[in-house]
């Protein structure tokens, strides 16, 4: 499946810890296939703790997804999740993916990507300090748990979470901070690129392929 999309030209994957039940031997896996095709590896971890990044990056992803994101005293203490110390708390080891196994033998001078997902009332309402930190490279807007603190679970379309949506986007746009979201059609990107948004999700493999299947 990792083969598949990447082949098919989407630029990143999101290999997800937080929902799916991947393992980190898969996960190596699959960032070692999206990276040889070209594509930038992104895990997005529940796990919010200094190890769970250190294996993330490690196996070789280009940044980190990190859910329910609440304050800007938040995105500090991930942020040390992605440097080397003394700035961060990330150890540096060659002898893995990242490093070709000790063909590098000093840390990268780029730090990774930081993905913070707002999908809370909470997280939107700190969203210009949160936009304003200079760790964060992309804002990523939760629709469907914004739905769900909005009172209408699953239901990303309606009025009371697109105008949620479009508030955060423009405050994005504002701080000019990177901004993306879940854009399941052609449509719907050429809609949230007007507005504003960079990034776009084109959604889940597995509702993917239920869509695809289900008569």
């Amino acid at each position: 499946m990792t083969e598949i999309i990447a082949r098919a030209g989407f630029d990143f994957q999101i290999f997800d810890q937080e929902h799916g039940a991947l393992g980190w031997a898969e996960v190596q896996s699959m960032v070692r296939i999206n990276n040889a095709i070209g594509r930038t590896s992104l895990v997005r971890l529940g796990d919010k703790s200094a190890v769970a990044a250190q294996r993330a990056l490690d196996a070789g992803a280009h940044g980190l997804v990190y859910p329910q994101v609440n304050s800007v005293e938040e995105i500090s203490l991930l942020a040390e999740n992605l440097a080397f110390a003394p700035q961060g708390r990330r150890g540096f080891n060659p002898f893995v993916p990242a490093f070709g196994y000790g063909a590098q033998r000093s840390p990268d001078d780029c730090l990774p990507l930081l993905l913070p997902i707002v999908e809370t009332k909470a997280g939107l309402s700190e969203l210009p300090a949160i936009c304003s930190h200079p760790a964060v490279d992309v804002v990523y807007l939760g629709a469907y748990d914004l739905s769900v603190q909005l009172g209408v679970p699953g239901d990303v379309e309606s009025p009371v979470v697109i105008s949620a949506l479009e508030s955060a986007v423009e405050i994005c746009k504002a701080h000019h901070c990177a901004v993306g979201l879940m854009a399941g059609s052609a449509t719907a990107v050429k809609r949230w690129a007007n507005a504003g948004a960079q990034v776009f999700l084109h959604g889940v493999d597995g509702g993917i392929l239920h869509k695809a299947f289900a008569l």
